[in-house]
């Protein structure tokens, strides 16, 4: 983690408040350092006066934010006062939440440790949600999904029996993308058929 503060005495009290509680910590006196810092150590945590010489601590936090390997970092925002100004301030720039100059020790240590499992968590939903999309996105290449989207009922062509749902497949690109059903004659065992939704045929498979 990261703890960014211009003021040598209350970094250090950070600092080591954060060491006690099983961080590792790097220290920065002004943004550049702490923007350095968090887009070079792999960070995973920045605690940061919003007040930082040169570059100051939302502009950090934007900053990370438009980075995609930092972009997830979570990011605690030191502000003299909670007022409505700061409030916005914190939230226009990504932060993910803030603690006033006045907070105890512990108030940021919990603080801190907070925000950084609810980025955890928020990363971990990200990866299944993507995941989610690379599987969707594979069986859509594959052509083929159990969705039994409201087939329409069919009879065989041959028996009349009913044609029983198998699976959907989909075809083409872009604006030309298909489906067809493929269903079986179970009843008569007159084999596969394939219904194309597009022109509503039936055809042997």
């Amino acid at each position: 983690m990261v703890i960014a503060d211009h003021n040598d005495d209350t970094r250090l009290l950070y600092a080591d408040a954060f060491r006690r509680d099983g961080w590792t910590v790097v220290e920065a006196t002004d943004g550049r350092d702490a923007l350095v810092a968090a887009l070079t150590e792999r960070v995973s945590l920045l605690v940061a006066d919003a007040r930082l010489p040169f570059i100051d601590g939302f502009t950090v936090c934007e900053l990370l934010r438009q980075d995609g390997a930092a972009r997830s970092v979570a990011v605690l925002m030191i502000v003299a006062d909670a007022n409505a100004a700061n409030v916005v301030r914190v939230k226009q720039c990504g932060a993910s939440a803030l603690v006033t100059k006045t907070a105890t020790l512990e108030m940021v240590v919990a603080e801190g440790r907070r925000v950084f499992v609810d980025a955890q968590a928020g990363m971990e939903r990200d990866a299944a949600a993507q995941a989610q999309q690379a599987e969707a996105a594979s069986e859509a290449r594959r052509g083929v999904s159990n969705d039994q989207a409201t087939p329409p009922r069919l009879v065989c062509p041959s028996c009349r029996r009913p044609l029983d749902f198998e699976s959907t497949y989909i075809g083409g690109a872009g604006r030309e993308v298909e489906r067809w059903d493929r269903l079986v004659c179970n009843g008569g065992g007159c084999g596969d058929f394939e219904y194309r939704h597009r022109t509503r045929t039936l055809r042997p498979a």
